[in-house]
């Protein structure tokens, strides 16, 4: 019944990260050169993935009792 609000509410914070993400990395820029942007935007993408891999070893160690069948 309230799909549409729902719906709407995570393309809104979409378009919000989106929008802040573009505006701090146009600071980057403005701030240090295109080659610092790029280096940077290579080390978060990184960190992210090493985040992921952290999380999902954990959590395939430590399993949620709830998940477990």
């Amino acid at each position: 019944d309230r799909r549409g609000a729902a719906t709407s509410t995570f393309t809104i914070s979409q378009d919000i990260g989106t929008g802040i993400g573009s505006a701090l990395w146009g600071v980057v820029i403005e701030v240090t050169s295109f080659s610092s942007c790029f280096l940077l935007t290579s080390l978060w993408l990184l960190l992210s993935v090493a985040g992921c891999i952290a999380f999902l070893s954990y959590y395939k160690r430590h399993p949620d009792p709830a998940t477990v069948a």
